[in-house]
C-alpha cells in the first residue's frame, strides 16, 4: 500500500491519491502514512510544532522524518523509536503525548497500525493524531479538585493518603514529617460560629504553607489538622519552618484571637521505615505539644 502511494507520486498519477487527501483534510484528526523508513508519505494536517521552512511556500512533509520536523526532540524520538518497534514486531500501539511549545500546551493522542504487503511483511505505518487537549486538560483539573481542599487550597487527605503510599522506598531521604493541629478552634466556632472558624482554618492553612519549603507537600487531613511531608529536611531545618509557622500565625487575628498552632514532627531517616509509624510520632508529638502550652 505504501509503495503503491508514493509510485503515484513519484510518476504523478495522483489524482485519485490527492482526491482522497483532500477529503481526508475535511477530518479534524491530522491521518498521516510513513513508509519502511519511518519517512512521511502523507499528512492531513501541519502542526505549528513542526519546523517548517515558512519562507518556502513548497515545503513538504513527504520524505522526512520526525527527527528532522520535530520542534520537541523528546517527542520526536519517541516517534521515532515507536514507529521503528511496529515495523520490526508488526504490532500497533497507542500513547498520548504532552507538546509544550511555542507558549501552547498541547496533548496528542496518537494510534499507529502497521502497513503489510502482500507477503505480510510491515512496509509502512498508518496512524491518526487527534488533539485531544480539552479533554485532558479538563481530566487533570477534576483529578487536581479531586486531590484539592475547597476550604484551604491545601491537598486533601484523599491526596495525603495517595503520597503515604509512596514514601517507602523513596531516595530523598530524610523525610520531615509536621503535624500540625489549631488551637482554640472549638472556642471560636462556639463563639463565633462556623464561618469565624472556617476563616480561622484557612488563616493557620495560610501560615503553615507559607513557612514550607517549595518542594514540601502540604495537606489538610481532618477539620483543623494539617501534614507536611518535607524531603531532603533534617530535624533541624524541620524545626526552623515550624518557629516560622508560630510566627506567621502570629500575624493573623481574627475578632481579638491571635491564630495559634500545636505542632509536632518525625524523621523519616531509611526507606524501610514504615511511613504510619513515622506519622504516629508526629502526631504524639504534636499532641503533646497542644498539652504542654495548655499547661503553660
Amino acid at each position: 500500500m505504501v509503495q503503491r502511494i508514493e509510485n503515484a507520486i513519484r510518476i504523478k498519477q495522483s489524482t485519485n491519491f490527492y482526491e482522497i487527501e483532500a477529503i481526508l483534510r475535511e477530518l479534524p484528526s491530522n491521518i498521516f502514512l510513513k513508509d519502511a523508513e519511518c519517512r512521511y508519505v502523507f499528512a492531513t494536517h501541519y502542526w505549528h510544532h513542526l519546523k517548517m521552512d515558512e519562507g518556502d511556500p513548497n515545503w513538504d512533509i513527504r520524505g522526512k522524518t520526525d527527527l528532522e520536523i520535530r520542534k520537541d526532540l523528546d517527542n520526536a524520538m519517541h516517534a521515532y523509536e515507536s514507529d521503528k518497534e511496529i515495523l520490526r514486531t508488526g504490532k500497533g500501539t497507542e500513547y498520548m503525548i504532552e507538546i509544550n511549545t511555542d507558549g501552547v500546551q498541547e496533548f496528542l493522542e496518537l494510534i499507529k497500525r502497521p502497513v503489510f504487503d502482500e507477503d505480510g511483511n510491515a512496509t509502512g505505518i498508518i496512524a491518526l493524531a487527534n488533539d485531544v487537549t480539552e479533554a485532558e486538560l479538563a481530566k487533570r483539573e477534576l483529578e487536581k479538585h479531586a486531590r484539592t481542599d475547597e476550604l484551604t487550597g491545601l491537598a486533601n487527605h484523599r491526596a495525603f493518603d495517595e503520597a503515604l503510599q509512596e514514601l517507602p522506598g523513596r531516595c530523598d531521604l530524610p523525610i520531615s514529617i509536621i503535624s500540625v493541629d489549631c488551637d482554640y478552634l472549638k472556642q471560636i466556632n462556639d463563639t463565633y460560629g462556623h464561618l469565624v472558624g472556617d476563616e480561622y482554618i484557612r488563616m493557620a492553612a495560610t501560615a503553615f504553607r507559607a513557612a514550607l519549603p517549595h518542594r514540601a507537600q502540604a495537606f489538610r487531613t481532618g477539620g483543623d489538622e494539617f501534614v507536611a511531608l518535607v524531603p531532603q529536611t533534617t530535624r533541624e531545618r524541620a524545626e526552623e519552618a515550624v518557629a516560622d509557622m508560630r510566627s506567621r500565625c502570629g500575624l493573623f487575628k481574627l475578632r481579638d484571637h491571635s491564630v495559634s498552632i500545636s505542632c509536632g514532627l518525625s524523621i523519616i531517616e531509611s526507606p524501610d521505615e514504615n511511613p504510619f509509624d513515622a506519622i504516629a510520632r508526629a502526631d504524639r508529638s504534636m499532641y503533646e505539644d497542644k498539652a504542654s502550652r495548655r499547661r503553660g
